[in-house]
């Protein structure tokens, strides 16, 4: 399952009646308990597994008590580095984030830069890290980052060209919260799922 922004936090958004921290926390725990049905064993999150870099003390609690119940259940769970995961786009500052404490736990991983599941190699890209062209012809590869595509001005929106320019089979994306239509651009499979959390307006 490749899941898009959690966005956990500790309070819920002015706009919800429900309680947002243990909603979003079910419904994480509701997609590992039909994982089986299509013989799933592999979580990949899409960056933006946190709201802020930090978090109260019981609710990182909380949240790592979820993760432990679903990496019980035989499930490998990985993720890519969001903005929001870690401070002025920082990578060295994700050691003393609430998701570098998780990661600490063993119950989440750092997807590593390339992922081989099934014979599909993932390219997993934290932000605000360079994306690098799909690098074997003779694979399936699937690249996956936290990143807007065609939006606006925004800096780091990859562009129709960029996407043709590095060729993967498919791309799946993290960033913007709206569900997208599955896009085909050039020889590439575009996926952008939005957000598992519906934090925003949007």
């Amino acid at each position: 399952f490749i899941i898009g922004d959690l966005h956990l936090k500790c309070t819920s958004p002015i706009s919800r009646k429900d309680c947002y921290p243990t909603v979003i926390l079910n419904k994480l725990e509701y997609l590992s308990s039909i994982a089986h049905n299509y013989n799933c064993n592999t979580f990949i999150l899409l960056g933006d597994v946190f709201d802020s870099p930090a978090t109260s003390l019981p609710y990182l609690a909380q949240v790592i008590a979820t993760f432990k119940k679903i990496s019980d259940k035989g499930i490998d769970i990985y993720t890519i580095v969001g903005n929001h995961d870690i401070k002025n786009n920082r990578m060295d500052s994700l050691q003393s984030t609430a998701l570098g404490i998780l990661i600490s736990t063993g119950c989440l991983k750092l997807a590593p830069r390339e992922l081989e599941i099934n014979n599909t190699l993932f390219r997993c890209f934290n932000y605000p890290e360079e994306l690098t062209p799909r690098q074997n012809n003779d694979k399936y590869e699937v690249c996956i980052a936290h990143r807007y595509y065609n939006f606006g001005l925004s800096w780091d929106s990859l562009k129709e060209e960029d996407i043709k320019a590095l060729d993967y089979s498919d791309m799946v994306l993290g960033h913007l919260h709206l569900p997208c239509d599955t896009e085909i651009v050039g020889n590439t499979t575009l996926y952008r799922p939005g957000s598992l959390s519906r934090n925003t307006s949007e």
